[in-house]
Formats: C-alpha cells, structure tokens, sequence
C-alpha cells in the first residue's frame, strides 16, 4: 500500500531530484504506483496525499494552479431572480444561463461546493434549475460548457455536498469513485461507480451492497 511519504518524495528528496532530466521520470513512476494503489488507500492516506499534489501545483505555478473565478449574478442583470453562474475576468461577466437558481443563497451555496477535481471544475447544482431535488454534480468548463451528471442525484444540496467531499479523485485518469444507489432512486442496492468527469461516461461496478456506508468500506473510505 502505497504511503504519503512517497508522495512527499516529490518535493522533499534531493538524491532523487539531483538532476532536472530525473524529475520527469521519478513523477511517472510514482504516478504510476498511485494509480496501482489507489483503491487500497484509506480516506486519510487519500486527503494527505491530495494535499501533496496541491502543494506540488503551488510549486509549479507560484501561488497555485489558476483557478476560474465564478461568482453568482442575477441572469437578466437585473438583480432579480433567477440567478447564474458567471465567469469573472476584472470588471466583466461571462454567464452561464444553463445554471439557474431561484435565490440568491443557494446559487452562493452551490459555488462554496466547487471543487477542483482530476482538471476538472465541479459543482452541486439543482437538475432542473429550480433550487430543489434532485441534486447532481455538473461538471464546468470555462463559461461555454456545463454538463450534468443524472447518476449523481441526491436529495439535497448538502448531501450532494456530502458525496463530493468523500468521493475518491484519480487525478491520474481524470476520474472520481463514489457509492450510489444502483437505480439512481436513493434506495438500496448501492454499488460503486466510476465517473470520467472529462466526458460524463460512467462505469458501474458488479458488486451490490444493501448499506450506503459497505459500499464506501468496499471503496477503503
């Protein structure tokens, strides 16, 4: 099982790294026995070693990986409902009407779910606009995309919240693993599923479970 300390190799060794040409190389191989043991890890040994990939962006970047800076804003402009998703870059405001909310509070709720996952932008948004259930993950690009993934449905936005905060990132092959009911109703059988957040494909996992919380020990979370 692979440890966080292999992780911490990457910014912390100078045997390794004594020469630039070496630096490539080491991160394939390390990137590599991650993607082997990725779902043998434990849900701490997954948050440490999130953690490492973040602090190795802000090496690489300065301050960090850019981020988009999305921000909520009335959809007409006329700081009436509903209100969207917008891009912002300085003083202007790109909108993405696909994403609308009935008030103001949830559109900001929905952005502080915003996670940057394995490249990707993903939110917790209402299917259909309307600030109700169900609730899904939709995956953003820029202000021209969004897609919404159906068998991410949850009852709530903080439960949609929820399921964000435990899923398990492969950054390596720009997937998330997580535990859902089987017939996307809420209800038992669970089984686990892997999302391709690049393409919105899903492969569902054989194994049923009649417990949510098995289906995630299954998942070593």
């Amino acid at each position: 099982m692979i440890k966080s300390v292999l992780v911490l190799s990457i910014l912390f060794s100078t045997s390794a790294f004594a020469q630039r040409d070496g630096i490539g190389a080491e991160a394939q191989r390390l990137a590599a026995e991650v993607q082997r043991n990725a779902r043998n890890l434990n849900r701490d040994q997954v948050i440490r070693i999130q953690d490492k990939f973040q602090d190795i962006r802000s090496i690489i970047y300065g301050s960090g990986a850019p981020q988009p800076n999305y921000t909520c804003v009335a959809r007409d402009n006329d700081g009436a409902r509903p209100f969207v998703y917008a891009l912002r870059d300085g003083l202007n405001m790109t909108r993405i009407g696909s994403m609308t909310f009935q008030s103001m509070q949830t559109c900001q709720d929905s952005i502080n779910s915003i996670k940057y996952a394995a490249g990707s932008v993903v939110a917790c948004v209402s299917r259909d606009g309307d600030d109700a259930k169900p609730w899904v993950f939709a995956t953003i690009t820029g202000a021209t995309s969004i897609n919404k993934i159906a068998r991410t449905a949850t009852a709530s936005l903080a439960e949609c919240k929820s399921l964000m905060d435990r899923m398990l990132i492969d950054g390596v092959n720009g997937t998330v693993t997580y535990c859902t009911a089987r017939d996307n109703d809420g209800a038992r059988p669970f089984v686990a599923v892997n999302l391709n957040l690049a393409s919105g494909q899903i492969q569902q996992g054989t194994e049923l479970f009649q417990e949510i919380n098995a289906c995630w020990s299954f998942l070593g979370n």
